[in-house]
């Protein structure tokens, strides 16, 4: 079993060596360079994510004694559904200490891996959102805030944002979006992660791409 150290180190080179393509945009998120990449990362990662994996539920686990994983069906690329398991951070509509700490680590991502291995998912590209946040219909799909993607954006940006930001490619375990600066559920939370989806459909290129994953490796792992 490779010792922390060497699974840190693993795990940077895989990030450090990026596919040598001059693709960006919807070219480079589309590419097969960037699937295989997605692939190497997820063997490079797994063994450091294992022991994240056992921590987190062992942790949550012993906090309330309920189960630590739930599943939740999200949309993803070309508007189709998937599985997504999730850590339980919250109990009784709260986050719990752990929770906290997870999230601010971005640990509570972890278990995406599996999705990502499934190409389900890639590491970077627009976050994945269950229906009810996207679709505008009081009788079926309404947030617990009652606002939805559709129903802010209005129909021509709506349009726009979910043909051309965010199914035409594979949900991200990480993206552009800088989520903490908005009160999640607002409309401005929504117009602003609907503009950052656009942008990286425009922009993405593979070095944007590595440096979205250092940092997010760097929260869950002290890379930095």
């Amino acid at each position: 079993m490779l010792s922390t150290q060497e699974a840190v180190r693993r795990l940077q080179d895989a990030l450090d060596t990026p596919p040598s393509t001059r693709k960006s945009g919807p070219d480079w998120l589309r590419s097969r360079e960037k699937r295989e990449w997605d692939l190497r990362i997820c063997a490079a990662s797994r063994p450091l994510l294992m022991r994240v994996v056992v921590t987190a539920g062992t942790v949550i686990w012993l906090w309330d004694w309920n189960a630590p994983v739930f599943k939740q069906e999200r949309i993803g690329q070309y508007g189709d559904p998937f599985i997504m398991r999730k850590w339980c951070t919250m109990k009784g509509g709260q986050v719990t200490p752990p929770g906290e700490y997870m999230r601010r680590r971005t640990l509570d991502e972890t278990l995406n891996w599996v999705n990502v291995s499934r190409h389900e998912m890639s590491w970077t590209g627009p976050r994945p959102l269950v229906a009810k946040e996207i679709f505008h219909d009081p009788q079926a799909f309404r947030c617990e805030r009652g606002l939805t993607m559709q129903g802010v954006l209005g129909t021509t940006r709506f349009n726009r944002w979910y043909q051309y930001g965010y199914t035409p490619f594979l949900p991200g375990l990480c993206s552009t979006f800088r989520s903490h600066d908005f009160q999640p559920g607002t409309p401005e939370y929504m117009k602003a992660r609907a503009e950052a989806n656009l942008e990286h459909a425009e922009t993405a290129t593979p070095e944007g791409d590595r440096e979205l994953m250092t940092q997010m490796f760097a929260r869950m792992t002290n890379l930095a």
